[in-house]
């Protein structure tokens, strides 16, 4: 009994100092970590308790869960950008009742398709080239009011997400632009579980530069 009182007392101050960083922790990242520690704490503080009083918890577990979705939404609301709740809202409703065919499974019928291209085209070469982005780099804050505009920047680079095949992107130049040079991003896309290649030939390219 004294051992269980031991790790109960451990585990509050556990989660006094998830709390703690779940209120000033210095980023977001570093918050929702905390947030979910915090929860693994309280339902271990819970079944501490359930030994000692020999009481069912599971319903103050149920409770705990219930705060902790209520801090993780607020942290999400006060600490998360437009964008990112933008993508977590699409995410979402793709994968509701009533949508999940109409998007998601359709979604993946597509990534098979795409895999099985990259697949074809691996077969005949070790590496793909592309551009990284098909615009150089924009001002911050320039397509947040166009959602749509912003995510084609990133066009390139979903195909190696979608098939999951490994990439890097590196400089390889400067183009001018309003009396500027900008830098500009070329991607390398490799065969699956190929890294080796794929960085080796990174690094030759930017030796060579």
């Amino acid at each position: 009994m004294e051992f269980l009182n031991i790790c109960l007392y451990f585990l509050i101050a556990l989660c006094l100092v998830c709390l703690y960083r779940a209120v000033i922790g210095p980023t977001v990242a570093d918050r929702v970590v905390a947030i979910d520690i915090f929860g693994i704490i309280v339902v271990g503080i819970c079944v501490i308790l359930s030994m000692i009083t020999n009481k069912s918890y599971i319903v103050d577990i149920g409770i705990a869960w219930i705060i902790l979705s209520f801090i993780g939404t607020i942290t999400m609301a006060k600490y998360l950008g437009k964008e990112v709740k933008r993508r977590i809202m699409l995410g979402t409703y793709a994968l509701s009742a009533g949508y999940y065919d109409q998007y998601y499974l359709k979604a993946q019928k597509v990534r098979a398709l795409i895999k099985k291209k990259f697949k074809e085209s691996f077969e005949k070469v070790d590496l793909i080239l592309s551009p990284t982005s098909p615009t150089p780099a924009f001002k911050i804050g320039e397509k947040t009011e166009n959602p749509l505009e912003m995510y084609l920047a990133d066009i390139y680079t979903l195909p190696a997400n979608v098939a999951g095949v490994p990439a890097i992107s590196v400089p390889c130049g400067t183009i001018e632009e309003d009396e500027k040079n900008l830098p500009v991003g070329m991607q390398l896309m490799g065969k699956w579980f190929d890294e080796e290649t794929l960085l080796n030939a990174a690094y030759v390219f930017e030796q060579s530069k």
